[in-house]
């Protein structure tokens, strides 16, 4: 059994990044567009089980895209955007995205793995960075994972 396709529909570099490296590494097929033109043929072209979107693209609003889809598509959009706007949300499902439970029921299971080592990873070689440098430089010197610790102590 084949993993679904997903287009990845994200101009943020770094973010675009994070999440075609996690589904690379969990063998799921996936294309990337950067603006919501690009995602529109992308679409057109490869027809994805699964449409990841930005709502904040530089040449349209994702809630364009949206529409724009779902008058020839039935492909579920999951939105995974910055915007906190409860409005924003509603009129995302609206026009006919899918919600977030689609999400963590097919992906998230798949990806989880991959997202708790790398916290892992992070977490040991702060604490390392940390332990390593308080005890051979002292508690004065502040590097990033000592100003954590110290701030962390204080409640902060």
């Amino acid at each position: 059994m084949h993993k679904p396709l997903i287009l990845i529909v994200e101009d943020d570099a770094p973010i675009r990044n994070l999440i075609a490296t996690t589904l690379k590494a969990n063998d799921y097929r996936f294309i990337t567009a950067l603006t919501g033109e690009s995602a529109v043929a992308e679409t057109a072209t490869h027809n994805p089980d699964i449409v990841l979107l930005d709502l904040g693209l530089p040449d349209r609003d994702g809630l364009e895209f949206v529409r724009e889809i779902r008058q020839e598509h039935i492909t579920p959009i999951l939105v995974l955007s910055a915007r906190s706007q409860e409005s924003d949300k509603v009129a995302a499902l609206d026009l006919g995205a899918s919600p977030m439970k689609a999400f963590f029921m097919i992906v998230l299971p798949d990806i989880f793995p991959g997202i708790l080592s790398g916290f892992m990873i992070s977490f040991t070689l702060a604490l390392d960075d940390f332990v390593i440098t308080h005890f051979t430089k002292g508690a004065e010197v502040n590097t990033l994972s000592t100003m954590i610790y110290s701030e962390t102590r204080r409640g902060i």
